[in-house]
């Protein structure tokens, strides 16, 4: 578990420093984007048990049981299945769900409780304009690519565990039973819509980013090397 928490946090390392330079609108208290339709890993997972354990901040996951029985996406595929089968140019449909409108649970006052530990999906949403004022992110299309690299990443780095909506991914760790299977590596099978992590077999980078995309693979590699 060090190995994949040091692997987690060199890719949130490399995010902070592609994003370095950019110019973005986010900031404290726009939290436009904060939805209950965040995916994630167990491992991200994880790591945000872990965070709200030091921080005496457990009582925030009864939020979650409130939200349990609210619409929000559910994924169908992780990323890493979805690059097999657009590599493998099979027939790719698209998910029809129905987005949750509420907010993330573990939002407070427009701001997230769980900050320093929140998950890929959360870090990689920014704008460079006010998504309040357009109604959607604008982003540049370097920065999604790397987005959706970092995503594979993750799933990689988390292979044996699960991905699914922050909401039933969390609930799903935060009994102890789950956790310390999770833990001991022992196979966790999925449940409540949550779907096995895939390695990560093949890139989702158009022609046109593979070159700049070449730096951001390279400053994977110390973490990556310790879980391949």
């Amino acid at each position: 578990m060090d190995e994949k928490l040091a692997a987690l946090t060199q890719i949130y390392r490399v995010l902070e420093n592609t994003l370095d330079g950019h110019l973005l609108a986010c900031h404290r208290g726009c939290a436009a984007c904060c939805t209950l339709n965040v995916t994630m890993t167990t491992l991200e997972a994880y790591q945000i048990i872990n965070y709200l354990n030091q921080t005496e901040g457990m009582d925030l996951l009864e939020r979650l049981s409130s939200s349990s029985d609210k619409s929000r996406f559910i994924p169908e595929l992780t990323i890493n299945a979805l690059a097999r089968r657009c590599a493998g140019s099979d027939e790719i449909s698209e998910e029809e769900h129905t987005l949750g409108r509420g907010v993330c649970p573990l939002l407070i006052d427009d701001a997230c409780a769980v900050y320093t530990a929140r998950p890929l999906a959360c870090r990689t949403m920014v704008s460079s304009r006010d998504c309040r004022m357009t109604g959607y992110a604008t982003m540049d299309p370097f920065i999604l690519s790397v987005n959706n690299v970092l995503m594979q990443f993750v799933e990689h780095v988390d292979q044996g565990g699960l991905t699914g909506n922050l909401t039933d991914v969390l609930l799903y760790l935060s009994e102890k039973e789950n956790r310390h299977a999770y833990e001991t590596g022992a196979v966790i099978p999925g449940a409540n819509g949550l779907l096995a992590n895939h390695a990560l077999t093949v890139l989702m980078v158009p022609p046109e980013h593979r070159q700049p995309m070449a730096p951001v693979l390279k400053s994977l590699n110390p973490a990556m090397a310790e879980i391949t």
